[in-house]
């Protein structure tokens, strides 16, 4: 049950976990029902999570969205 409230309160807040659970909600190829989704975002959570505790390294959305999300780049001018 409390994974199942964390996954709720994180796809409010976390840009990550939402783009995940509307990734598996609407891929063509083996698409996942609502609450099969939640359980797979709970799955992800509970791994990043023994990761923080037992490395002690923070929390880093590059690596919860394994390396998918687009570098920003600073101090480029487009001509």
């Amino acid at each position: 049950m409390a994974a199942r409230r964390a996954v709720w309160g994180c796809l409010q807040n976390s840009q990550v976990h939402a783009a995940r659970h509307r990734h598996l909600n609407s891929r063509e190829v083996n698409r996942l029902t609502p609450t099969q989704a939640q359980a797979v975002v709970a799955g992800a959570i509970l791994r990043q999570l023994h990761a923080v505790v037992t490395t002690g390294q923070a929390w880093d959305p590059d690596i919860a969205a394994h390396g998918r999300r687009q570098p920003t780049v600073v101090g480029v001018v487009a001509a």
